[in-house]
């Protein structure tokens, strides 16, 4: 969870960003320089501003602040101190800084835990399923894996075993290889069996 301190939940949520918040930090040193006279650092501060809109920094605090609306929090909370919220909030702060940063690989351990159901339906219906990137999601909430699964990585016995779909047809195609499994296991003992009694009848003879 996101560290309690005196840091409102929005800018906690800004903060995760960290190139943002130094090329702001730049920006605004090398824009103080050029007022004072400076003009030899107009060509770096061209090249931090290009940057800072590259990445969309103008729209960052509008993004941060929807996605903690989808998790619950009011305007009035978005600018609440960290240190204000119990430690579920503080988890759905930390949520919310890993969905703003939208990394190549996302990975969530029981993302839905901490959260109620109107936060559940956005993060489902409104989030992750428009994620273009790879997530990776740890979880016991069987409907949240069947809204938001395209693969199921199964952990059996100390192996990796994949499974293509959500969790409702990984559940289907496991029984359905544990059923032919059962039917190997059982050949083999037959023909085990088979193989002693042919073993008895030839001693016999």
């Amino acid at each position: 969870e996101v560290v309690a301190d005196s840091t409102p939940a929005v800018q906690a949520v800004l903060r995760a960003d960290v190139r943002r918040g130094v090329l702001l930090q730049e920006e605004s040193k090398l824009q103080a320089r050029l007022e004072s006279g400076d003009d030899s650092v107009g060509p770096r501060l061209e090249k931090v501003i290009e940057e800072l809109r590259a990445m969309g920094a103008d729209a960052a605090e509008a993004k941060a602040r929807r996605i903690l609306a989808g998790l619950g929090f009011t305007p009035e909370m978005q600018g609440r101190p960290t240190k204000k919220f119990s430690g579920g909030w503080r988890m759905r702060v930390s949520l919310a800084r890993a969905l703003f940063m939208e990394p190549t690989l996302l990975m969530l351990d029981e993302p839905t835990n901490h959260l109620d159901l109107n936060a559940v339906i956005w993060l489902n219906k409104y989030y992750l399923l428009t994620w273009r990137k790879t997530l990776l999601i740890v979880s016991h909430d069987q409907s949240f894996l069947d809204d938001v699964c395209t693969d199921i990585i199964h952990l059996d016995y100390q192996k990796l075993f994949y499974y293509r779909g959500n969790y409702l047809t990984f559940k289907k195609m496991y029984v359905q290889k544990q059923k032919e499994l059962q039917k190997l296991y059982d050949k083999q003992e037959r023909r085990l069996k088979e193989l002693k009694a042919g073993g008895k009848s030839t001693k016999q003879a």
